[in-house]
């Protein structure tokens, strides 16, 4: 995968713009560049695994929006109360235990594997994900 191509974007090769603000908060997580592809949408595709724990997250930045995770997608161990800009499609296993919760607006509509949203601030049910989401194996509650 490659990433975007700077003269796409006037803003982005004077260093202001969304573009910037996506790669500078990537870089703030140590996702390498060599990871991640930026759609022209601005969503974010990541090859392979994306772990996010302890990292001290209450939310996503409004403009970081993931689309397909090839692979699993970890944001768990943190402060979320929101999951707007979780992937739209997680190949592997989804995971967002132990934040704060209290609802699951914002998940991923596809998880090729495991949904685990165990010890949030509410229990959630497998009926609220299978509302929310097309999970292929397991959901973790």
């Amino acid at each position: 995968m490659s990433m975007f191509k700077h003269h796409e974007n006037p803003l982005t090769s004077l260093g202001i713009g969304q573009t910037v603000s996506i790669v500078k908060w990537l870089e703030e997580m140590n996702i390498p560049v060599n990871r991640y592809e930026i759609n022209k949408d601005l969503t974010i595709n990541i090859n392979g695994d994306l772990y996010l724990w302890n990292k001290n997250i209450n939310k996503f930045p409004d403009y970081i929006k993931f689309n397909i995770i090839y692979g699993n997608f970890a944001c768990d161990r943190n402060q979320l109360i929101s999951l707007k800009g979780c992937p739209y499609i997680v190949e592997g296993n989804f995971y967002c235990t132990m934040n704060k919760l209290t609802s699951l607006e914002g998940c991923p509509k596809i998880v090729k594997g495991i949904f685990n949203c165990r010890k949030n601030e509410v229990k959630f049910v497998k009926k609220v994900v299978k509302k929310l989401c097309k999970v292929k194996k397991d959901i973790y509650v």
